[in-house]
């Protein structure tokens, strides 16, 4: 380990809180003190993430992000009416139907429908929950989080949900002293690739859940390169604790919540995920009302308890109230390599036995790069005391530094912080720093599930891309490494889902690179996948970042034909050839460009080819920064 003494670039956080400033300003309509989850993500495509925030029984808000460090507010244009009312609580993104925009599926509290929101491509969102195999699904939806389970290119959802029935037990003189709620099962939905999905969660032993979740996450803990799923369940104490469901190809769940010691009792709220202690591996942090839990990963397929060690049981009792954690996230605040943690605190009426502090300050816990943290929440200006449930962050500016965001949903003891919380990172003097965005194509278009290994400045250490975690909320998907003082990566190793590595050298500092994923080692069919009779169309890699291979198989020569790429409109932007084709296999690049040569705005673009005026083939294809 480094010892913060020796670390230069540990330097004071310097946090502005900007929501004014950058024109945020949402309210969350409190319903049952849960919810406040937000996403970040670029959902028209234009380089700069956005920002989404559920409303609770208010309309949900999408800010878009202006790119000069400002939001305009764009719900309404974006089809979001449709949320008003419906109790939202939980949100999390990913380009479930692989058409190059990232699309919303959110959650709601009580008994009203989830929904799933398709990007449409033109800045509007569309409800498709009934037609994409969700009818008659409700429940109390608490958390969601997509991920490719099955490794087949198609974005996966696993829902969780909450109390059915309530029900609390009580001593012998009448006081209520545990719960025994009802809970309704999880959902695991297979994406079937045609715009639908089915429910799977028995045929996958992935149903064995019963507890109370409140947060779940795909991860790959044992770095198999597959994701298994880790669940925080509410009242574990008494109902069921949080657990570990372990992928275990080809297509089935084991729970290996008692033998991997996942299985901790308590009020489960939010999950991170981070390699804290730069080992190689992924530990995770849970919130709870009182002691929090941090799971250190020992490599080996279990986890130790170095929650006391670390310093961050981010707990007290006052006059006998507890602390009560939600959101939670891992982020190298200072780019000094070593990645702090931020935990949302905020008050929510409970028990006698486990009554909480109605101020309840988030908390930022420096690490300290010798294994343990100090929490620097008060001195750094973001001891924020709303009622706070979802956090995000994401470096919204580029500049180079992680900005926060804590998802407060009410102000019924803070008078003026019922807003939202923004909090921008004005971090001088801290470290070099990298951003990494992946690109699947075999895998999920996302990239969710793939961990990424830097080495850099002498050390080396892990990050994965989420499909969702904190709580109810998603951080951004771009990697954000801190190099502190190293001015190169020396190597930067990409692991994909599904157990294939690409690896780069020499990566300099201080920008965001776009890495898509290398099929070259893919061995193709002899005759192209999708037609019969020795004829087909196939466009790798795809999605387009350079130049892409649009190649043709065909059982007799053709003298005449076209192969163009239009926009979804069918309008032609691009002509990739027109003359003669021979038998056999026809192979043209096509850079992404259109006939002017200029680079297309990214989205999705047709790739139409017509064989004389006999036949015609279109293949989808999507344009990437």
């Amino acid at each position: 380990m480094v010892s913060l003494a020796a670390n230069a670039f540990a330097q004071p956080f310097a946090f502005t809180k900007a929501d004014a400033a950058v024109g945020i300003s949402h309210v969350y309509g409190n319903t049952n003190f849960m919810g406040g989850g937000m996403a970040w993500f670029d959902y028209d495509n234009d380089g700069w993430e956005d920002l989404y925030l559920a409303g609770g029984n208010l309309r949900d808000a999408l800010y878009r992000n202006n790119g000069d460090g400002t939001f305009t507010e764009v719900g309404v244009a974006a089809g979001l009416n449709i949320t008003n009312g419906f109790g939202t609580h939980a949100v999390t993104t990913g380009d479930y139907d692989r058409d190059g925009d990232r699309d919303v599926f959110l959650t709601t509290l009580n008994s009203w429908p989830n929904h799933l929101l398709r990007n449409n491509g033109d800045g509007t969102f569309t409800d498709v929950y009934l037609e994409a195999g969700f009818a008659g699904e409700v429940a109390w939806s608490s958390s969601a989080a997509f991920g490719d389970y099955n490794l087949d290119g198609w974005l996966d959802l696993y829902v969780g949900n909450y109390v059915d029935n309530m029900a609390i037990t009580y001593d012998s003189v009448g006081i209520v002293n545990g719960f025994a709620h009802d809970c309704r099962p999880n959902w695991l939905y297979v994406n079937n690739g045609d715009g639908t999905f089915t429910e799977v969660s028995e045929l996958l032993r992935a149903d064995a859940d019963t507890g109370c979740v409140l947060a779940v996450t795909w991860s790959d803990f044992d770095r198999d390169q597959d994701v298994d799923i880790l669940i925080a369940n509410d009242f574990g104490e008494f109902i069921v604790p949080n657990q570990l469901l372990r992928n275990d190809q080809p297509g089935a769940f084991q729970d290996v919540s008692v033998t991997s010691n996942a299985n901790v009792g308590m009020y489960g709220m939010g999950i991170a995920i981070g390699d804290y202690d730069h080992d190689g591996d992924l530990d995770y942090y849970a919130t709870n009302i009182g002691l929090n839990h941090l799971y250190v990963n020992n490599g080996d397929g279990t986890f130790s308890d170095g929650t006391a060690a670390a310093g961050v049981e981010d707990i007290w009792v006052r006059d006998g109230f507890y602390t009560v954690g939600w959101g939670a996230a891992f982020v190298d605040l200072d780019n000094d390599t070593w990645q702090d943690l931020l935990v949302s605190n905020g008050h929510i009426p409970a028990a006698p036995f486990i009554r909480n502090d109605i101020n309840n300050p988030n908390r930022i816990f420096r690490n300290n790069a010798d294994g343990t943290f100090t929490d620097v929440a008060m001195a750094s200006g973001m001891d924020d005391v709303g009622v706070a449930r979802g956090l995000g962050a994401c470096d919204y500016d580029k500049d180079g530094d992680m900005d926060v965001v804590f998802g407060n949903i009410d102000s019924y003891y803070t008078p003026g912080e019922d807003k939202v919380s923004f909090y921008r990172n004005d971090l001088s003097g801290g470290g070099n720093w990298l951003g990494v965005k992946l690109v699947g194509v075999v895998n999920n278009l996302d990239a969710f599930g793939a961990n990424v290994v830097i080495n850099a400045g002498g050390q080396s250490w892990i990050d994965e891309v989420s499909g969702g975690s904190s709580h109810g909320s998603q951080s951004g998907s771009i990697l954000h490494f801190g190099l502190g003082s190293a001015g190169l990566v020396d190597e930067l190793t990409v692991y994909w889902p599904g157990g294939r590595t690409q690896v780069l050298e020499d990566v300099l500092p201080n920008q965001i690179i776009t890495i898509v994923e290398d099929t070259s080692g893919i061995v193709e069919p002899v005759g192209l996948p999708g037609f019969s009779q020795g004829l087909g169309m196939q466009v790798r890699p795809n999605p387009v970042v350079s130049d892409t291979r649009i190649s043709l198989e065909l059982p007799a020569a053709v003298p005449s034909a076209r192969v163009t790429v239009m926009d979804p409109s069918g309008r032609s932007v691009a002509l990739v050839h027109a003359g003669a084709l021979a038998a056999g296999r026809n192979d043209f690049l096509w850079n992404g460009t259109d006939a002017s040569g200029q680079r297309l705005v990214p989205g999705t673009y047709l790739v139409s080819v017509e064989l004389g005026d006999q036949q015609r083939f279109v293949e989808r294809v999507v344009v990437v920064r």
